[in-house]
């Protein structure tokens, strides 16, 4: 995407999988911080095969647009990724560590 990922210290968070009537995938989710701002229009370049569009929302953002578009925005993998980020993230922001098989994390209820 035109990002120098080199730059980034990746983390692995975890592993899961998502799975319905069409496809069963395993996934590796994996995050990093950076300390510089990014402009979608200048900074990155779109392997146009590949990437439709780059936006920035918010997890609440992106689970009102699923639902306004009954999820045809998204491949469901992927919403389900953030899903399990945002919880993982909280976890650790609370001092919970991770909670669950991080070899094969769920969303808990």
């Amino acid at each position: 995407m035109g990002l120098d990922a080199n730059a980034v210290d990746l983390q692995r968070a975890f592993t899961f999988q998502y799975e319905d009537e069409r496809v069963r995938v395993w996934g590796d989710l994996f995050y990093g911080f950076v300390e510089w701002s990014v402009n979608i229009a200048s900074d990155m370049r779109l392997q146009e095969e590949e990437v439709q569009a780059v936006e920035w929302m918010t997890m609440q953002e992106m689970e009102e647009r699923s639902i306004a578009t009954r999820g045809c925005d998204w491949l469901p993998d992927g919403l389900l990724g953030a899903r399990l980020f945002v919880q993982y993230a909280t976890d650790l922001a609370e001092g919970r560590g991770t909670v669950g098989n991080i070899n094969n994390y769920v969303l808990r209820e």
